[in-house]
């Protein structure tokens, strides 16, 4: 995938980009959740989730070359 960039072309929500930066960035789980004001159940439980769309993203983006 391009990266983020191509992720908040498409429609990605804001928090979900924020999420996603973090988990990238290689830093802890704790960390994270502390920037993004929630909790790190909170952080983990969301994961799958952005995990999925930006998987999915990249399908398409495969898809489209």
């Amino acid at each position: 995938m391009e990266g983020l960039a191509e992720a908040t072309r498409r429609g990605l929500p804001h928090d979900a980009l924020l999420l996603a930066a973090g988990l990238a960035s290689g830093r802890a789980i704790t960390s994270i959740a502390a920037d993004l004001g929630v909790t790190t159940r909170t952080v983990l439980n969301r994961k799958a989730g952005v995990v999925a769309r930006l998987r999915d993203l990249e399908l398409q983006l495969e898809q489209a070359a």
